[in-house]
């Protein structure tokens, strides 16, 4: 066997490139370094009351209770009171439980 030196291969990748990725990787980890110091500064003012916060909208939606849930209600719970009808006529409104029950036993006695 023969020694013979075998010569290494020449370098084919080209530095340009590389260089310029390594550029554009640096600018970007600076940018967005600045980006988060920006965005905490501004919520570090908004924490000490120095900035004005953002508008507030309204989120509700829709009214939680509608004007026919409302009669609804009034009218159950009329339903279950006691009050005056016409004071002058003698004439009140019962629950209605018990208007049935008095109904109930007028129809039973003759």
């Amino acid at each position: 066997m023969i020694d013979v030196p075998i010569p290494s291969e020449p370098d084919h990748v080209r530095r340009r490139p590389l260089v310029q990725a390594a550029i554009v990787i640096v600018v970007s980890i600076i940018a967005s370094i600045l980006a988060v110091v920006l965005l905490a500064g501004r919520q570090l003012g908004l924490a000490e009351g120095r900035l004005d916060p953002p508008e507030r909208i309204d989120t509700r939606v829709f009214q939680l209770e509608t004007d026919a849930e409302a009669a609804v209600r009034a009218s159950a719970k009329h339903l279950q009171s006691y009050g005056w009808v016409d004071k002058q006529r003698q004439r009140v409104h019962v629950p209605i439980e018990v208007a049935l029950e008095l109904y109930l036993k007028q129809e039973q006695s003759p």
